[in-house]
């Protein structure tokens, strides 16, 4: 099982007042709620043609064509899903472990040419997480990062950031339980009529910079469902939709399930030179991630257990002690 805590184990040996219990740690121990990616990656460019009535089909540009591809006025979006990093090639997550998703658009000045006046994000959720363990995290677009409050399932407000990006911004996120599906709506809101802009140059995404002007974020936090066993895997895939164009589906990010704890024993301990030597040797398993490290205890007499050795690799040390 992942997770970074120690395993702890029955006593295995026991040589008159001194007893040794092991303890394995997993490969790479995982520390899920720090996984969010804080940058942006590098997207390949692409074109959006339009068809004059304000329908843009995204097209990949060849070499030859990129630099000439014609648009029309609106926005696009590369986008990209961050799940977990896990452990290992196969990113494997703890059934116990609480798992952070970073959804990212982005207004590419390659492809569009206005800024983004809706901007909408779904996800369905994997049969394998637990919906009513959803929960909203921040969000963000332009230079502004929006806290959610704590234990939210739901959020609707009001952004008064138009001194920054000409309009007001509603948000509403939540989750749909009969379907499984997140969604994430921002509405570009006239600051005069207080209803969705009607100007075709007025949006809350405008056409991305340097400094990163034309990039969003949503992000929240799930868990895997207690009946989730190992090797099961978690398939995260998001749809965007910039203004009325077509979904755009991100990346597939896919993380594997460790349900199983280690097992750990001490063998047998022997005198190794004299009786106040003592050879102990342990040895674990993992069906999943595998193991990492070991951690030895040591109890003498009735006294409780305390560290002998952390963080090990080795799989036998002498003890000084007395038989």
């Amino acid at each position: 099982m992942l997770g970074g805590e120690f395993i702890r184990r029955e006593i295995n040996s026991n040589v008159d007042n001194v007893a040794f219990d092991v303890a394995a740690t997993i490969l790479n121990p995982l520390n899920p709620v720090s996984n969010a990616i804080n940058s942006f990656t590098s997207f390949k460019p692409f074109c959006s043609k339009n068809d004059g009535k304000g329908d843009q089909t995204p097209t990949q540009p060849d070499s030859e064509s990129s630099a000439s591809c014609s648009v029309g006025v609106g926005s696009f979006d590369p986008n990209e899903i961050k799940a977990p990093s896990g452990v290992g090639t196969q990113r494997w997550v703890s059934k116990d472990a609480l798992l952070k998703y970073t959804i990212y658009f982005e207004n590419d000045p390659d492809s569009a040419t206005a800024a983004a006046q809706k901007v909408v994000i779904t996800q369905d959720l994997d049969p394998h997480l637990a919906p009513q363990t959803f929960r909203l995290e921040s969000f963000g677009f332009h230079s502004f990062t929006f806290e959610v409050p704590q234990n939210s399932t739901h959020h609707e407000d009001r952004l008064y950031v138009a001194d920054s990006v000409g309009v007001l911004v509603d948000i509403t996120a939540g989750i749909d339980y009969v379907n499984n599906r997140l969604t994430w709506t921002f509405e570009s809101i006239d600051t005069l009529t207080g209803v969705f802009t009607t100007d075709p140059f007025a949006g809350f995404l405008p056409l991305n910079d340097s400094v990163g002007h034309g990039e969003g974020f949503v992000s929240y936090t799930i868990q895997v469902k207690e009946d989730a066993v190992t090797f099961d895997s978690i398939i995260a895939q998001a749809d965007i939709i910039f203004d009325y164009n077509d979904p755009l589906a991100t990346n597939v990010e896919v993380n594997i399930v460790d349900a199983d704890a280690p097992v750990t024993e001490v063998y047998p301990v022997i005198a190794a030179v004299d009786s106040s030597h003592l050879f102990v040797e342990w040895h674990g398993t993992d069906v999943g991630a595998g193991l990492q490290a070991y951690s030895l205890y040591v109890s003498r007499g009735d006294g409780p257990f305390l560290p002998w050795l952390q963080d090990t690799s080795l799989l036998t040390a002498i003890y000084n002690g007395t038989m």
